[in-house]
């Protein structure tokens, strides 16, 4: 066989192969990319809930402060849980954005980082539900309202009321410390790593695990 017919056959050789590989490719790639979607859809389903059951609880703070303002304790603790409240949704939305963004991007690389910024604003998302702690009592306050008709700042032990503002206001440098240790930089505390886990959940690693086989793939 002369040389002329031999490289031809390699070329021809390698054409197929190339064109194989980036159906292989792509092939991995679509499936990969649809799991990573599937993973989230269970994160999709809590952030509705989230919005929904958000949306429910602001209204009704809102309504509660209406109807008791002439109460500034009442007033206050309601006001506290709303802008918490508020929090939470625009945090839930802003979730839900990400992962429509996800779903229609082809691209590895944006898609990594669409779900590195998802992660991130979960952790976010955790860090200040933990600052909510020292605010304690006024869950307390609204919630003895709602269920007693009852305003136990007017009506409770004085004491009792000072007890509970001082151990608020204990929580505020402990949840401080507990907002600056969670973060991606100590993932290597147990506790950290355990509470995050728990809390942000497993779909974005899931999905992010997915996207690594594409690059291994490539690789």
């Amino acid at each position: 066989m002369k040389d002329e017919e031999l490289n031809e056959l390699l070329k021809t050789f390698d054409g197929k192969l190339n064109r194989s590989l980036a159906f292989n490719l792509q092939t991995v790639k679509e499936i990969k990319m649809q799991r990573s979607v599937f993973a989230l859809n269970k994160l999709r389903t809590y952030s509705i809930i989230e919005i929904i059951v958000g949306a429910i609880f602001i209204i009704f703070l809102g309504n509660f402060i209406y109807e008791n303002l002439n109460s500034l304790s009442l007033t206050i603790s309601a006001l506290i849980l709303d802008i918490f409240a508020i929090a939470a949704v625009v945090g839930a939305v802003r979730q839900l954005i990400l992962i429509s963004e996800f779903e229609v991007s082809s691209n590895v690389t944006e898609s990594q980082r669409i779900l590195t910024t998802l992660r991130t604003h979960r952790l976010t998302y955790l860090r200040l539900a933990i600052l909510q702690f020292p605010f304690f009592l006024a869950y307390i306050l609204v919630g003895f309202k709602v269920f007693f008709n009852t305003d136990i700042w007017e009506t409770s032990n004085k004491n009792w009321i000072i007890s509970n503002i001082i151990f608020g206001i204990i929580l505020i440098p402990v949840s401080v410390w507990v907002f600056r240790k969670i973060q991606p930089a100590n993932l290597h505390i147990k506790w950290v790593r355990t509470l995050v886990e728990t809390t942000v959940g497993k779909e974005i690693s899931t999905a992010m695990m997915f996207l690594e086989e594409i690059e291994k793939f490539k690789n």
